[in-house]
């Protein structure tokens, strides 16, 4: 094998050039080249392989040339669009269909054509329009002859020859005609018109095995092929107008988000372009453009800036040098004539900040001066082209246009044409736009835009076409028009436009204003595009192959009217056909209701003979008087056909039809409502069928789906898709988002990672969540909920933010501990023990809460330590006092680690697993009373129990003073009941842990003189008697424990007996240890002696210990923490009696001797206040990882050597000092400070020294709590982050710099030889093939790229730059500031237009920008149901349209208007004129919202929801007619407050319908008056509640008022029954007026006042 880089093709059609114009990546004049991501396309042919990077794809000779695309690839192609083939490319060898969707323009299109023409591909592409019906999709019907007959459409021909089928402009497609490609999208199946069937290649071939080719034509079985793909192409709907996708159709396409160029690929084109054209003009223009395309722009209701016009004006400007920037934009964005006030002054304050403000500077054209016949012929040129001069100022130059076939008649020639200077300027400017692409001409009625199209064709030698556009012609009226012959065949013949393509005329398309966005963007291709292949689909006029070439004379020329308010039909920008100017008007959305779903597509009589399972699939697309059909087939059996037969389940009758007793009706339909607003299937035929609703599944059962189509995808992945497709679908049900994500996109996302493992899941997900990128609240949610569940969608695998390593003192040997055996009885003591039974109380029966866990993955968009974090549901008096983990028990179970964490006001146990989605919470209120004899501050400490009884704790409470008999401990299974023990002594305990995983624990008194051992399996207390009084012990063995003195912290080591029969003696040993410095080498130096906070419970492994200590070293150890030195080791302890070495890693200063509460969030939270010493030491050491882990306050943290000077620390609760004994490395990780922490700061300092408490999680891991009830899980051992390091770059995706290459590997039929490294040219000329030159392509042999057999990889072109993906794709600083600027201004424009101070506007916003997620999703709904409102009929009986099957006989018979059509059906005379629904919202605004506001926020949320009302319904008063009434204590008990801002002094205020809506984004006064009033009235108004009486009220003057519908919603609080209203009196106010849907919301209680 070897690649080969081939030149571009020879055909040099005017079709190739001008789409060459359009994407500019042609090579520059001068030598100019591209100097960064440079990628050489190639011509292939059938046999190669085509790389795109590391995906390959095998081509296959096409069996109809003609119909694979051309002249698309061009010279160079940028990074971005080598990306998205790669992409497609991807796609396709899953077999799945993919979505391009972006704003507007020609590039989706582009990147679809040149993907099919690099692999060689078939193509059936469709326009698709409002027009469009499913015959167009499928099968046609025609007459020949007599004989009705059906003929393939492009679907039906795309999926048995294996071709790609493009759809183009799904969005303008009526909503219920799309619908009938989803069982062939998802199964490639589908029931033909003729009786056909289409089956999947899987399933054919399976059949194939066991009957044979003929047995299946029999059966009209047609193989699907396993080539076929569709590629749909399509605008983001709800931020352009037209119809939202069906949620079934969209779910079976995969999405590719196909944005504009990059800014700096979009430079280099245009500086191929334009290569004379100054840079600096270049960027401002480019500039300009982008600013125009920004959110900010579409935030202020600005179009998009044709951005793929501006080669063809950098064209111009390359001939025409001096003409104005002005000028020219105005071509391509005519903002003066579309837009208003604000729009023009937005649009020119852009224009000034890139200095395009010149067109009094500039000189314009003035006159065209001479028109002649070319005489020499451009190269590359085809047709007839002539010699234009045209004056500019003073200066006359010559170029070549375009011309037609007659001889070009010299300027102001024409007597019937009376020239003005304006019209000389306009015919100037026309033939400089000429020189490149297509015009639209804008003026208002009678200003001569048809005189000056004459002239213009005139001129140069054209015949023109002109064609009337009207309101209800339809996209095939453009192209073909359908008619019936004498002898009742159907015919079709081409439209003036075709006729005008064929014959290369002039085309005036006059009034494109009148005619639907859809049906005229079915030209798009046409216009941009008129090679061969290019044209729209033309029914009936095809050649052999399918095609016929289109002259080069042809010429469009669109001729609109200036409407009076240009705002009112200027929409989308036609950006992608004209360069002087093309608007279009708003696609209305319709649905298409499937006439004849039953009788067309549904073979039910041989169902009802052969007993087959009738499956009536997408039954809610169907009108219910359509489905009702089937009412009488279901319920009695019986069904009269269209030709008078009967089937009858009974008896067998003349003329009927037996039905089969195995006959059954599958009928599959989604539910009605948002978002797939089908019709009722259910309300009209539920009651006749067995209904089951099908929801996603469970998450298990969807895991063990997904599995089974990804089993190499990594566990944790699937998890995190299962959790976030999980939150989705909530919340598509909660109303938060729209879309109801399916099981079917995550089942295509795991394939996708299953072929592709290195494809990160941040970038995959995109396959789904690309429909939604340009609608900004919707993204901004599903970014929230991925980032929740750890998909780092966003993040760069730069964003590496770990905590700064700081070195670590060295070790030093600090002493020696030695533990005496010998000796007198001072040194050697014997302690006796006592064993009693557990005194056990209770049990007492609590009850277990569980609450949902709102889990955060915290490494959503950089990789920190801290892995996740939830919040615990406690109160916010309460204080968190400790925590624990299973942390131990992981050695002997398998059980998932579990976090314990106890709270001490009131006393509480929370308990979740860590990777859970439960908190379990247990309330001890009758376990733990909250007073003992006066003010009582608990103090409560857990234990987590091993196996055989995991899942159990035990809490232990310490008393603050002797108010209790009996240390008091609790065992508790969190689902059974709960038991106390207690031994017999006195006083305050502490407990010891380390071996409750052994079910044993150890409790003591601070200055007392015993041990209690509990032995929880045996049920028993042994309690060992001491000669000391005790300050603290560490449990360092089983058998060991480590005792240090209180007055004089001398540490004594307490073992078992020495000699085996002391064990039955009941005594322990008491050896006393003695610490001695390195120096004096007698007694314990001031260096030597330290009182330990924390000891391990086992020893480091050598492996650590060696590489702690810096030396090979195998001995028993403990690894020690105190106050005084990062870590302590103490070798040989606690097992070799002779002396015992330490090594220390000291600190700078004691934390003993440094005050906590100086600096940061302790400053904040609790004011600096500390009271005694800490209870909790906060440390634990990690022994696998090597770290000892120490919560510290805020001013304990060496901040001047973590952050810069110039960097202000953040507040922080605390800081995870890390110090980690392998690297021999210090890290401080800031732990966020919590939003709220308990009032009582006394308390809080007596639990800890800082705001959080820490436990050990796993091998390499900690868990922190805040005050705040905020858990955090952070790992800090070096493997385990260097592993989920990888796993997090995993998911984002490996992005290495490199450009992607796009190679062609073909067998070249000759063998290597040896490898060599070649001869150098020295001309540096490119060499394909062959095995003479190094530094060559596809070679064998020698040393070079692409080839094989070589030695090494040469690559002897230029050089290129690596860029990253974020560098290239990242827009200038300056442009995004203009942007803001852009925006800012025409904010503040906006407020002092209407009188709003930016308080006013900021107080409005908070309210606003609560509810705006509701307010889209309902203004969506609401379109939706003015979609359907508007629904286009069929209307029969006409003479063009499609072939109406019911007068199929009347067109045999020679009759003419055997056709229908969709149109708007006229009103039938004396029908009642269309009434809008009427409205109203009942606001309390009584005392008791003012006075509870603070407690549940009551009144806030009350008038969010009427700002949500005011910004949903506007613009739809024509519709919905609504006000807005408040009602409170104030008033008569038949009187209520209506709101209206125009007087604010009266008392009683109405509003209703209000001017809301500005491009700006703000609102105007109108808006937040109501919200005023509403506020000012609750907090002065006398206390009462008139709602009852205000309901009856509304009810009674709603009924009265002459509407389609009449709603009241009641928004009020809960605090009924004080004013004696009764439920039960409160309906009968609801339902008094039976005309009246009215509604109750309580928007506040008070404890179960809404319940009750």
């Amino acid at each position: 094998m070897h690649s080969q880089i081939l030149c571009k093709g020879t055909a040099a059609a005017v079709a190739a050039r001008r789409m060459r114009n359009i994407l500019g990546p042609v090579l520059g004049k001068g030598g100019w080249t591209w100097n960064t991501h440079e990628v050489k396309l190639l011509n292939t042919s059938a046999g190669d392989t085509v790389k795109i990077g590391e995906i390959s794809y095998q081509l296959k000779t096409p069996r109809n040339p003609e119909l694979v695309p051309i002249n698309h690839m061009s010279e160079t192609l940028p990074q971005t669009v080598v990306q998205h083939l790669r992409w497609i490319m991807q796609k396709d060898l899953l077999g799945q269909d993919v979505f391009l969707i972006g704003p507007p323009g020609p590039l989706r299109r582009s990147i679809a054509m040149k993907y099919l023409e690099l692999t060689k591909r078939e193509v059936e592409y469709v326009a698709l329009s409002r027009d469009t019906t499913e015959t167009d999709l499928k099968q046609r019907r025609e007459i020949r002859s007599g004989t009705a007959f059906y003929i393939d459409q492009c679907a039906v021909r795309a999926a048995t020859e294996g071709r790609i089928l493009v759809l183009e402009g799904l969005e303008k497609a009526e909503r219920n005609v799309l619908p009938v490609l989803n069982n062939l999208l998802e199964n490639r199946e589908m029931q033909l018109e003729d009786g056909r069937f289409l089956m999947s290649y899987q399933r054919y071939d399976k059949l194939l095995t066991e009957h044979t080719k003929e047995e299946l034509d029999a059966w009209q079985i047609v193989r699907v092929s396993e080539y076929f793909r569709v590629i749909a192409l399509g605008l983001p709907v709800p931020r352009y107008k037209g119809n939202p996708l069906d949620p079934p159709l969209r779910s079976r396409f995969q999405a590719r988000d196909i944005y504009y160029l990059p800014f700096k690929d979009q430079l280099e084109i245009l500086y191929v372009v334009g290569p004379n054209v100054p840079a600096e003009r270049v960027s401002q223009l480019l500039s300009f453009a982008t600013t125009l395309c920004s959110q900010e722009s579409h935030n202020l209701g600005l179009p998009d800036f044709p951005v793929d016009n501006l080669p063809p004006a950098l064209t111009v400007l390359e001939q025409f040098p001096m003409l104005s920037s002005q000028q020219l934009v105005q071509r391509l964005y005519p903002y003066q004539a579309m837009l208003g006030k604000e729009g023009r002054t937005a649009v020119e304050g852009v224009l000034s900040r890139f200095e395009l403000l010149d067109a009094c500077q500039q000189p314009a054209s003035s006159a065209v001066l001479k028109v002649v016949p070319a005489s020499t012929e451009q190269p590359g040129q085809a047709g007839a082209q002539a010699d234009v001069t045209v004056r500019i100022t003073d200066k006359d130059i010559t170029f070549q246009v375009p011309a037609g076939t007659k001889a070009p008649r010299p300027p102001n020639s024409n007597p019937a044409f009376i020239s003005t200077p304006s019209h000389a300027q306009l015919l100037a400017e026309m033939v400089q736009s000429h020189l490149v692409k297509d015009m639209c001409l804008i003026g208002a009625k009678g200003c001569g835009k048809s005189a000056v199209a004459k002239e213009f064709a005139e001129m140069l030698g054209y015949n023109m076409e002109p064609v009337m556009l009207y309101q209800d012609m339809t996209a095939r009226d453009l192209l073909q028009q359908r008619y019936t012959l004498a002898n009742g065949d159907t015919a079709w013949r081409p439209s003036p436009l075709v006729t005008a393509a064929q014959e290369g005329k002039l085309l005036l398309l006059d009034g494109i204003h009148r005619v639907n966005l859809g049906t005229l963007a079915v030209l798009s291709r046409y216009i941009l595009h008129p090679s061969p292949l290019e044209q729209p689909q033309i029914v009936g006029a095809c050649t052999k192959q399918g095609v016929e070439s289109v002259p080069q004379g042809c010429w469009p020329m669109l001729t609109p009217m200036l409407p009076t308010v240009m705002s009112s039909w200027l929409d989308v920008l036609w950006c992608e056909k004209l360069s002087r100017v093309a608007v279009l008007e708003t696609n209305r959305c319709a649905w298409h209701l499937l006439p004849y779903p039953v009788q067309r597509h549904l073979n039910i009589l041989s169902s009802v003979k052969m007993g087959h399972i009738l499956v009536i699939d997408e039954a809610d697309k169907a009108p219910t008087n359509v489905t009702c059909i089937l009412k009488t087939l279901v319920e009695s059996g019986e069904m009269i056909l269209a030709d008078g037969r009967r089937i009858v389940s009974a008896e067998r009758r003349p003329n009927t039809i037996a039905m089969h007793p195995d006959f059954r009706m599958l009928v599959l339909a989604n539910r009605p409502g948002f978002p797939f607003l089908g019709n009722d299937f259910f309300g009209s035929l539920g009651d006749i069928f067995s209904c089951h609703a099908v929801d996603n599944p469970k998450p298990q059962a969807e895991f063990a789906m997904l599995k089974q189509y990804g089993p190499a995808v990594p566990d944790a992945t699937l998890h995190k898709l299962v959790a976030a497709f999980g939150e989705l679908r909530a919340m598509a049900d909660q109303g938060t988002i729209t879309y109801p994500y399916s099981t079917r996109e995550v089942v295509n996302i795991v394939k996708h990672l299953q072929r592709f493992p290195d494809e990160g899941l941040a970038n995959v997900v995109r396959n789904v969540f690309d429909f939604d990128s340009y609608n900004k609240d919707t993204r901004e949610v599903l970014i929230e909920a991925l980032h929740k569940h750890g998909i780092p969608i966003g993040a760069k695998p730069s964003s590496v933010h770990l905590a700064k390593e700081l070195p670590l003192p060295e070790v030093r040997m600090s002493g020696y501990w030695t533990t005496n055996q010998e000796g007198n009885a001072r040194r050697k003591l014997l302690c006796p023990t006592e064993t009693h039974p557990i005194d056990i109380k209770g049990p007492v029966f609590l009850r277990v809460q569980g609450y949902p866990c709102e889990r955060q993955e915290s490494r959503a968009l950089s990789f920190t330590e801290e892995k996740a974090t939830w919040q615990i549901p406690m109160s916010e008096v309460n204080i968190i006092c400790d925590v624990t983990t299973n942390n131990e028990t992981q050695e002997y179970t398998t059980a998932p680690h579990a976090i314990y964490m106890a709270t001490c006001n009131p006393v509480c146990l929370f308990a979740m697993k860590e990777s859970g989605d439960t908190v379990q919470c247990m309330e001890l209120y009758d376990v733990f009373p909250r007073t003992i004899s006066g003010v009582w501050q608990p103090f409560v400490t857990v234990a987590a129990l091993g196996s055989p009884l995991e899942g159990q704790v035990v809490l232990h409470e310490e008393q603050v003073e002797e108010t209790s008999d009996t240390p008091t401990s609790y065992s508790s299974r969190l689902k059974n009941d709960l038991k106390r023990s207690s031994s017999s002594k006195e006083g305050g305990h502490k407990m010891c842990r380390e071996f409750a995983y052994k079910n044993w624990l150890l409790f003591f008194k601070e200055g007392g003189n015993q041990l209690d051992v509990l032995d929880v399996l045996e049920g028993r207390v042994h309690t060992i008697s001491l000669p000391i009084n005790l300050s603290k012990v560490f449990l360092v063995a089983e058998d060991r424990w480590l005792l240090v003195e209180s007055n004089t912290n001398k540490k004594f080591l307490l073992t078992k007996p020495m000699h085996m029969g002391a064990e039955d003696s009941g005594v322990c040993q008491l050896h006393s240890v003695s610490e001695d410095g390195v120096s004096t080498g007698h007694g314990a130096s001031s260096d030597a002696m330290c009182v330990p906070q924390t000891v391990g419970s086992d020893q480091l492994p050598n492996e650590n210990l060696s590489a702690a200590l810096g030396q090979k070293i195998v001995s028993p150890n403990r690894l020690l923490s105190d106050t005084s030195s990062y870590a302590r080791i103490i070798v040989g302890f606690p097992d070799l009696m002779s002396p015992n070495e330490v090594y220390s890693f000291k600190r700078d200063v004691d934390l003993s001797e440094m005050r906590g509460g100086d600096s940061g969030g302790q400053m904040f939270s609790r004011g600096g206040l500390k009271s005694g010493v800490a209870k909790r030491t906060n440390c634990v050491s990690l022994l696998s990882a090597n770290q000892v882990v120490r919560a510290l306050p805020p001013g304990q943290a060496p901040l001047k050597d973590i952050f810069p000077p110039d960097v202000t620390p953040p507040m922080t609760a605390a800081y995870l000092e890390v110090t980690d004994l392998n690297s021999k490395k210090l890290k401080y990780i800031p732990v966020p400070r919590s939003l709220s922490v308990s009032p009582y700061t006394t308390w809080i300092s007596k639990v800890s020294d800082s705001d959080v408490l820490l436990a050990g999680l796993g091998s390499g891991g900690v868990v922190t709590v805040d005050m705040g009830g905020y858990v955090r899980l952070w790992e800090t051992g070096l493997e385990n982050l260097q592993r989920s390091l990888l796993e997090w770059r995993t998911m984002i995706g490996s992005e290495d710099g490199r450009p992607i290459q796009i190679t062609v590997q073909r067998d070249s039929g000759l063998d290597v030889t040896a490898p060599k490294h070649g001869k150098v040219d020295p001309e540096n000329a490119p060499h394909v093939g062959g095995n003479q030159w190094a530094g060559g392509t596809g070679g064998r042999d020698t040393a070079g790229l692409g080839g094989k057999g070589g030695p090494y990889r040469l690559d002897a072109g230029h050089k290129v730059h690596q860029l990253s993906k974020a560098e290239i794709n990242a827009i200038p600083e300056d442009v995004r500031r203009a942007a803001r600027e852009m925006g800012e201004k025409a904010f503040k424009a906006r407020l002092k237009e209407i009188d709003m101070s930016e308080y006013d506007a900021s107080t409005y916003e908070r309210f606003s920008g609560n509810v705006r997620r509701q307010v889209q999703s309902l203004r969506i709904i609401l379109d939706s149901l003015q979609a359907k409102g508007k629904e286009r009929q069929w209307l029969k009986n006409q003479s063009l349209g499609e072939l109406d099957d019911a007068k199929i006989i009347d067109g045999l018979t020679g009759e003419k208007a055997i056709y229908k059509r969709r149109g708007e059906l006229d009103p039938e005379l004396g029908s009642p004129q269309q009434k809008p629904k009427r409205l109203r919202v009942l606001a309390d605004v009584s005392g008791s919202m003012y006075r509870f506001n603070g407690v549940d926020g009551r009144l806030e949320r009350s008038m969010e929801a009427v700002c949500m009302v005011m910004e949903a319904l506007e613009s739809y008063e024509q519709k919905i007619k609504y006000d807005i009434v408040g009602h409170s204590g104030d008033a008569h008990s038949t009187s209520f407050y209506l709101f209206y801002p125009f007087y604010p002094t009266l008392p009683c205020y109405q509003f209703s319908s209000p001017v809301l809506s500005s491009p700006v984004c703000v609102s105007s006064p109108l808006s937040l008056c109501p919200l005023q009033n509403m506020h000012a009235h609750s907090q002065f108004c006398m206390s009462g509640d008139y709602t009852l009486e205000s309901t009856e009220a509304g009810i009674r003057e709603l009924a009265r008022e002459d509407a389609d519908e009449r709603f009241v919603v009641v928004l009020s609080d809960a605090n009924l029954e004080r004013y004696g209203i009764t439920p039960e009196r409160f309906a009968r106010a609801l339902t008094s007026d039976p005309q009246v849907n009215a509604f109750a919301i309580f928007i506040g209680s008070l404890g179960d006042q809404a319940d009750r």
